[in-house]
């Protein structure tokens, strides 16, 4: 609209007030506004706060920017230049608007779709190589393809959310419906203008970008909490299935360290002619049974005293192994200063010392074993296991899920765990808490 008016100044005053009000003030306050919001949203994609379902409102934002840069035509003329190429964004605008469309009715359609993505990208630069020969020619691009083509695919999104809505009963798709009315309206509006064939009712053009940039805004805040509702119950299952995970790992583990233990001396004392092993393998059972006791049932956590449960674990593990398999010298009489730990530390302690004693009785095949503790100026206890005169211990290569373990249980309860190479056997050596 030009400032130029003919007639009493009077009586025209009220109509250059409304001229600048709607189509300057109101527009430039609008285009403002639209900048902000795209530059808020840019930074916080880059910074990582926001995914990718960010990049479809980003284009719609900008396409309505670019719409806009027709009122600042006098205050900055390079704009006006330009506007002719960048009027060629509006290809990936269209691809924004198929692309939240989609989002918005499907939460489990990809952000982007990236096919479609590339054909839009591969148009914009077409656009710009073509037009690029002058800016007359630029014109006509846009006049007889890009803004055609924008016109179509705002009537394809539109009719498709009319469908979602009133058919399939989304209301993301009617509130999309509206935002799609309202580019129309705003399309025709500047249309007709331009035509002569309305000359007043600018204020449409304001109603239908503010009705576009809240329709837009609603719905994405509506992705973004659906998105972390979805996102929350997700977590809420992987916690569950990660503690389910433990307690089973944990009750293998009683089971590797506690159980097995014990049917490895049963299997040895098996393989024993005298009718004496009968007896022992009796009592073995049993403590077996009592094992598998503990591990279902529930212990309450209590103060308990380690050299009286090592004490119990010698009675029920060592003492039956045959003097002819394996020599046992077991000296823990320094325990006895140990001050009282919980219940917890002590049977983790005592699932290490019984894997410890299973890998050198069973696995290594030793002859001799050799369990000591010691205790130095600084109240240090160490625990040591020496085994020697069966295989020797090959380092990290049979480091399976009994030695892990062991390490396991010795970083939950603070512990510090060394295992050596000897001449037939190996060392273990356990600094206590």
């Amino acid at each position: 609209m030009s400032k130029i008016y003919f007639g009493q100044e009077t009586s025209l005053a009220v109509f250059a007030q409304r001229n600048t009000v709607y189509y300057e003030n109101m527009r430039a306050a609008l285009w403002g506004a639209e900048i902000f919001i795209v530059m808020v949203l840019i930074t916080l994609i880059a910074l990582g706060s926001l995914n990718n379902d960010a990049i479809a409102p980003v284009f719609i934002m900008t396409g309505l920017i670019i719409g806009g840069i027709g009122i600042f035509g006098n205050a900055f003329p390079s704009l006006i230049d330009a506007f002719p190429y960048l009027v060629t964004f509006m290809s990936l605008t269209a691809f924004g608007l198929i692309q939240f469309g989609d989002n918005i009715f499907d939460p489990s359609t990809p952000p982007i779709n990236k096919p479609h993505l590339g054909v839009a990208i591969v148009v914009f630069v077409a656009l710009l190589l073509f037009g690029s020969q002058s800016v007359t020619m630029m014109k006509l691009t846009n006049l007889y393809f890009t803004l055609p083509v924008l016109l179509l695919v705002v009537l394809y999104v539109a009719a498709k959310s009319f469908y979602r809505f009133f058919w399939l009963g989304n209301k993301n798709s009617g509130i999309y419906f509206t935002a799609m009315m309202a580019i129309l309206t705003t399309l025709g509006h500047d249309a007709a203008y331009r035509f002569g064939l309305i000359s007043d009712g600018i204020i449409l053009v304001h109603v239908g970008t503010v009705a576009v940039i809240l329709c837009v805004g609603t719905l994405y805040i509506s992705v973004v909490a659906r998105s972390r509702s979805r996102l929350a119950a997700n977590n809420l299952i992987l916690e569950k299935e990660r503690s389910q995970a433990q307690a089973l790992l944990k009750v293998h583990s009683e089971l590797h360290d506690g159980v097995l233990n014990y049917l490895s001396i049963l299997n040895i004392l098996s393989q024993e002619k005298p009718k004496t092993a009968l007896a022992d393998i009796q009592k073995l059972s049993r403590f077996a049974i009592n094992e598998v006791r503990i591990i279902l049932g529930q212990r309450e956590q209590s103060e308990e005293d380690l050299f009286t449960a090592l004490g119990t674990l010698r009675q029920q593990i060592v003492d039956h192994i045959p003097h002819t398999k394996v020599k046992v010298d077991w000296s823990l009489l320094v325990l006895m200063d140990y001050p009282k730990i919980s219940s917890a530390m002590v049977l983790e302690i005592t699932r290490i010392i019984q894997e410890a004693l299973h890998n050198a009785i069973v696995r290594a095949d030793c002859k001799t074993l050799v369990v000591s503790a010691t205790k130095t100026t600084e109240n240090q206890f160490t625990i040591t296991i020496e085994n020697s005169g069966g295989k020797s211990f090959e380092g990290e290569r049979e480091g399976g899920f009994g030695i892990s373990n062991m390490m396991m249980r010795a970083r939950k309860i603070n512990a510090k765990i060394d295992l050596v190479p000897i001449a037939g056997g190996a060392i273990l050596t356990i600094d206590l808490p």
